[in-house]
């Protein structure tokens, strides 16, 4: 007797945890709507601030082109004023330095840039 009402007592406690954890089939829908809404907010902020990171970094980059752009220009007018001598060294220090570094600075801004907009 003992036995039997041990075992209608489980059997009632598991038929009742079964019956109280299932969810309904409506149940299931609104979660997984409220969980394709939710996700749809974060990608949108997500692409928000990535946009964002995008200009902020392509200004950035624009800055440092036009400073290195500033220097050139000093560096030349302080050529321009110097006596001939000094010139001709700084001038052949220019050609020889700046083409280089400009163009693989260049380079890389280019490439930076450029997959940045394909990203797009």
């Amino acid at each position: 007797m003992k036995k039997s009402i041990l075992v209608l007592a489980i059997f009632s406690f598991l038929a009742g945890a079964l019956i109280i954890s299932c969810d309904s089939p409506a149940q299931r829908v609104e979660a997984a709507e409220t969980n394709v809404a939710e996700a749809k907010d974060d990608l949108a902020q997500a692409k928000q601030e990535y946009l964002e990171d995008v200009e902020k970094y392509r200004l950035q980059t624009a800055e440092k082109i036009a400073a290195n752009n500033q220097r050139i220009a000093d560096f030349n007018v302080k050529i321009e004023k110097e006596k001939a001598e000094a010139k001709a060294e700084y001038k052949t220090k220019v050609a020889e330095q700046a083409p280089e570094f400009l163009s693989r600075e260049h380079r890389i801004a280019e490439a930076v840039l450029k997959d940045f907009s394909t990203a797009l």
